[in-house]
């Protein structure tokens, strides 16, 4: 009996290690699908499910997240040919809930490979920003793998192709330097130092660091390129003849030693010859067609010689038509048409058509300049909707992988996670907290000052309407249109006949007090709005918040909606009040819908201009409330009672791009809404609240 239970343990260890063998065979295997770029076939997929029966949830997860990633990469494949752009959010949201899901279950081998998948494909979309922020997740896991000094290139080429803040470029390859030593094979040291040293030049150059370009180069030159190829070593040194050309030192030395030193074979000669010519037509050195260019061109052809024999090409046929040399420019552009035409970029070839057709006018043979105009015309048009279907498709990811971020960080805050990360990350942790407390303390300053210029705005604004109000303070007609800007005009006209006013007991100022028993109150207030101020200037932001504030104004009129007032940029207004109606809660809501949309619209143009979207949060309860104006010579109607507040806490418990109104207003518009239940959600100082977020007109 004891033998047979031995046995059924043993086959049982045996089977359970032959499981978890299969397991981590199926992982091997999904982390190679993953990390092989070209690999799209979902059929193996399937397979590997089949034949090895049922897997672990983790696993389950990762074969989920190599399906989705496939999709998205079968959607890549089809870029700028009929791709739907809507294919996108659904993609980039599963890859991140996926990716949150791992955060919390803190599966770190899968999210070092997630991350670096993710920048990735968002590097090679050219969406830069995102690819920063999951390329500096991946490094901070701490989990070096063989692509790693990729990656780094990658995150310091990001800041670099930005063009903001490039000294970023330079900390990120330096404070990755140790690691990229130690994980680089010895027969690749040299390589992987030339190729980031050549980051490093071009940041240094671009913060006018001349003395440290100019040291690296030399390194490049002398030490680093010894066992590149010849291209490696021209690519340096025409760097080098570079950066001494726009310090108007001597260069063309360089191209001697290159030859000196190189020019071993035919082939070797050829290349660095064409490395110095092209380098002199990019740097416009040539005022004629130079003999050595003539020879080049006469002794090759493009079969042999490639794209440099073909850009030379050009490039003659280029200063022969500056030059007022039709003829010859007509023969040069004629030889390319003819037998390159298939091997030029856009830009290129209508450059060409547009030559050719002006050559050809200038020695008399206009039906060909027609024709070459006629070309010149239908590719433009082609080449145009190509470049306005690439923007519009770039433009659309970016706005739909931002709405797949924010929907991912809400989760992830909902959910409360945890920090990612063990002991061993606390120290870790601790530096990038005060890194990001050093960031909070420059936001608030900065916030602080755009505050006070908007604050100075408003202010100027208040004192003038104030001013011209005491001046024509006499003038009835002068008086009713300043009264009527800034108080309702039920309670303007009692203002200015004073039949209501009522004596405090101490200072004598007038007073209008009414209650409404049922009167809705709405507020507005941008999300976001410290990081559009930090791209606009104090003119430009407010000119832009008076743009929406005032659409905001003629919504609320159209709604029979009272503005209350504007505090910085947040906007109130409420319904039922001066005079009393029963359509109050149904006005608020259709005039928050109005207000979602216009925003909307207002995002379209910003987007097309790369600059940051305005997302807007709207709030609405019904209630009692008190209303009227108090003082004695800064006149303002406003609105007091434990309503108001609980309309504030709607907006402030709301998400961007919704409307969040309370169980009382839902109450009085759910037959003419439709709405979702948010559940009871936590509101401040009042405790769990019964919410709804209005979907649509019904």
């Amino acid at each position: 009996m004891k033998k047979t239970a031995l046995l059924l343990f043993a086959l049982i260890l045996c089977l359970n290690v032959f499981s978890q063998d299969k397991e981590k065979e199926v992982a091997k295997l999904l982390y190679e699908y993953c990390a092989d770029t070209n690999y799209r076939d979902p059929k193996i997929l399937k397979e590997l499910v089949l034949e090895n029966g049922n897997l672990s949830e983790r696993t389950q997860t990762l074969l989920e997240y190599t399906q989705i990633l496939l999709k998205s990469r079968e959607n890549s494949d089809q870029y700028g040919k009929s791709v739907k752009i809507s294919d996108f959010s659904p993609i980039f949201i599963k890859l991140l809930k996926i990716i949150e899901k791992w955060e919390v279950e803190e599966e770190w081998q899968n999210l070092n490979f997630a991350y670096g998948n993710t920048a990735r494909s968002l590097y090679n979309l050219g969406v830069y920003d995102y690819a920063i922020i999951y390329f500096k997740r991946k490094i901070a896991l701490n989990r070096p793998d063989s692509n790693f000094a990729n990656d780094v290139y990658m995150l310091a080429n990001s800041y670099l192709l930005l063009d903001k803040d490039v000294q970023n470029t330079i900390s990120t390859i330096k404070s990755n330097q140790k690691k990229l030593d130690e994980l680089t094979p010895k027969n690749m040291i040299d390589s992987v130092t030339f190729e980031f040293n050549q980051l490093l030049i071009s940041a240094n150059y671009k913060i006018k660091q001349y003395v440290e370009a100019l040291r690296l180069l030399e390194l490049n030159i002398n030490q680093y390129s010894k066992n590149l190829s010849l291209h490696k070593k021209v690519e340096a040194y025409s760097d080098l003849a570079h950066l001494k050309l726009m310090r108007k030192q001597r260069y063309a030395y360089l191209f001697e030693m290159l030859m000196k030193k190189f020019g071993k074979t035919q082939e070797e000669k050829v290349l660095i010859q064409e490395a110095e010519i092209l380098f002199n037509f990019k740097h416009e050195i040539y005022a004629e067609t130079p003999d050595s260019v003539r020879d080049y061109i006469n002794n090759n052809s493009y079969n042999d010689r490639g794209t440099n024999y073909l850009l030379i090409l050009k490039h003659t046929g280029d200063l022969e038509f500056e030059n007022k040399k039709f003829r010859k420019a007509y023969r040069e552009y004629k030889e390319i048409l003819k037998e390159y035409a298939n091997h030029l970029d856009g830009e290129n070839k209508l450059g060409l058509y547009s030559n050719l057709g002006y050559s050809a006018q200038e020695i008399g043979k206009n039906k060909e300049a027609a024709s070459y105009f006629k070309a010149y015309i239908d590719y433009k048009a082609e080449l145009d909707t190509i470049i306005a279907k690439r923007k519009k498709t770039i433009q659309d990811v970016i706005y739909y992988f931002r709405n797949a971020k924010n929907m991912a960080e809400r989760t992830t805050k909902e959910t409360s996670l945890a920090t990612i990360g063990e002991q061993k990350d606390i120290l870790r942790k601790q530096k990038d907290s005060l890194t990001q407390a050093k960031k909070d303390v420059e936001l608030s300053e900065a916030k602080a000052k755009n505050r006070r210029y908007f604050n100075i705005g408003l202010i100027l604004i208040i004192s003038v309407v104030v001013g011209f109000l005491i001046f024509f303070v006499r003038s009835d007609k002068k008086n009713n249109e300043l009264l009527l800007n800034i108080l309702p005009r039920k309670i303007a006209k009692e203002l200015k006949s004073k039949t209501r006013f009522k004596a405090l007991k101490k200072d004598k100022n007038p007073t209008i007090i009414d209650e409404y028993k049922t009167a809705t109150v709405l507020f507005t207030d941008f999300v976001g709005f410290t990081m559009i101020a930090e791209h606009l200037s104090p003119e430009e932001l407010v000119e832009e918040l008076n743009q929406c504030f005032a659409k905001f104004d003629e919504i609320s009129k159209r709604n029979r909606l009272e503005k209350i007032k504007t505090i910085g940029d947040a906007y109130m207004a409420a319904g039922g009040i001066p005079d009393e109606n029963q359509t109050n809660p149904e006005d608020a809501v259709n005039a928050a819908i109005e207000m979602i949309e216009f925003i909307e619209d207002f995002n379209e143009k910003r987007r097309a201009e790369n600059m940051p979207e305005w997302k807007v949060r709207v709030g609405i309860n019904t209630g009692h409330i008190v209303a009227g104006i108090i003082g004695k010579h800064k006149y303002s109607y406003d609105v007091w009672g434990d309503a108001v507040n609980l309309a504030s806490r709607m907006e402030s418990s709301g998400e961007p791009g919704k409307i969040n109104i309370s169980e009382n207003t839902y109450e009085l518009v759910k037959d003419k809404f439709e709405c979702s239940f948010r559940g009871e959600v936590n509101a401040k100082n009042k405790g769990k609240v019964k919410m709804y977020f209005v979907e649509k007109r019904k």
